[in-house]
């Protein structure tokens, strides 16, 4: 399964759990990285939701921005 096969397997609105899962982190690590500013979450009380859109292009950003530090 390729990449963009696998983001489209994604569900619409992630969870921790789901985030974790697709970095290969910690569910700690995932709720942890929740909490940073400027990830997409949307933080509703307990409940944590990420929209995936906003999910895969935080991470293309970071990415690109991991790339030009090299």
């Amino acid at each position: 399964m390729s990449i963009a096969e696998r983001d489209l397997n994604l569900p619409e609105i992630l969870m921790v759990p789901d985030i974790a899962h697709y970095l290969r982190i910690s569910r700690s690590a995932a709720y942890e990285l929740a909490h940073v500013p400027g990830f997409p979450a949307l933080i509703m009380g307990r409940k944590i939701r990420i929209r995936r859109e906003s999910f895969l292009s935080w991470l293309d950003k970071q990415e690109k921005a991991g790339s030009r530090a090299n």
